[in-house]
């Protein structure tokens, strides 16, 4: 049986990483993966950019500024899959880019 991996991206004006966050997401190896992005009542352009994404297995969701664990538990609640990842844009561009120091 193949187990569906849900990874969950809240984020709150993160338009600087949010791409790279996203990418990251969509070019994991697992196939059956859905990406559940919650934005948080961003103020920059980090909804616009998400929704970019937007397909059959990104879904990309909008809500008031709640904080960052209303938002993934906003996403957790989308969620379908057996199993879930939590991937924050912020940590994963400190991380990718610590790589390069």
């Amino acid at each position: 049986m193949k187990k569906l991996v849900s990874i969950l991206i809240p984020a709150f004006n993160s338009m600087k990483w949010i791409r790279e966050c996203i990418e990251s997401a969509i070019n994991q190896t697992w196939p059956w993966k859905e990406i559940i992005i919650v934005d948080d009542g961003s103020t920059d352009s980090t909804f616009e950019t998400a929704r970019l994404y937007a397909s059959h297995n990104v879904l990309v969701h909008s809500q008031k500024n709640k904080g960052a664990s209303a938002a993934r538990n906003h996403a957790l609640s989308l969620a379908q899959g057996t199993t879930s990842s939590g991937l924050m844009p912020m940590i994963y561009w400190r991380m990718t880019k610590s790589n390069y120091k």
